[in-house]
């Protein structure tokens, strides 16, 4: 007989997350291939969290500095090597010194997310490539009795659409895309038979997905 799941096992305490578990995984590999394809050779990881992502970065050869609001993370990425520093207020850097400021994961957190957007735009020469949960097709999901899997983070603030985070960018930026990435194939519940052939029709493309778990943005400043 299956235990009873308690409220920790479904619902994610995404600081904790981070010190317990993600400290000792690898990086998104999709996030790090969205850096190799936009992102110049100087880098600022804007919430770098432990520091995976400047980690796996700096093996590639970017020069990759991190900063982050929580003090136990910046002391976890400085103690692998990293660059790190604890900002509560204005980023501390002069205008323009990195070639891309990295936001991933990070504006769904923020209470003020035009703020963070204002100070990434300033210490950034080239672009800022940012990455959000997607919520773009909720209400679909939702009249099946589905839901995206990060809704259930405790200290999510925004839940972004493709649609709503277009209309935030548009304040800061005149040049930038939105898309949709990571597909969620909901059909993988189904018993095997239909499975198959519908995991075929994806293959070849003559049916998408339903729903995508993320949205990924490139602004140019």
């Amino acid at each position: 007989m299956n235990k009873m799941l308690n409220r920790e096992t479904i619902y994610r305490d995404s600081k904790r997350y981070y010190i317990d578990i993600g400290a000792k995984k690898g990086y998104s590999s999709s996030h790090i291939l969205f850096c190799k394809q936009h992102a110049g050779k100087r880098v600022l990881d804007f919430g770098c969290a432990t520091g995976n992502c400047c980690l796996e970065l700096k093996k590639l050869g970017f020069d990759c500095v991190g900063v982050d609001i929580n003090e136990e993370y910046v002391k976890i990425t400085q103690e692998r090597g990293i660059e790190a520093h604890v900002v509560k207020g204005v980023l501390p850097f002069a205008e323009r010194s990195f070639d891309t400021v990295l936001m991933f994961e990070l504006l769904e957190h923020l209470r003020d997310p035009d703020t963070a957007l204002s100070q990434a735009k300033k210490v950034a020469k080239k672009n800022i490539l940012l990455t959000v949960p997607n919520i773009t097709e909720f209400d679909r999901l939702k009249r099946s009795n589905l839901t995206y899997e990060h809704m259930l983070e405790l200290d999510h603030v925004n839940f972004f659409t493709k649609e709503s985070l277009t209309l935030l960018l548009s304040k800061h930026f005149d040049k930038f895309y939105v898309r949709q990435e990571k597909p969620i194939f909901v059909h993988k519940l189904l018993p095997w038979y239909i499975r198959k052939p519908l995991s075929l029709c994806y293959k070849l493309k003559i049916i998408k997905p339903a729903a995508y778990y993320s949205l990924y943005a490139e602004c140019l400043v």
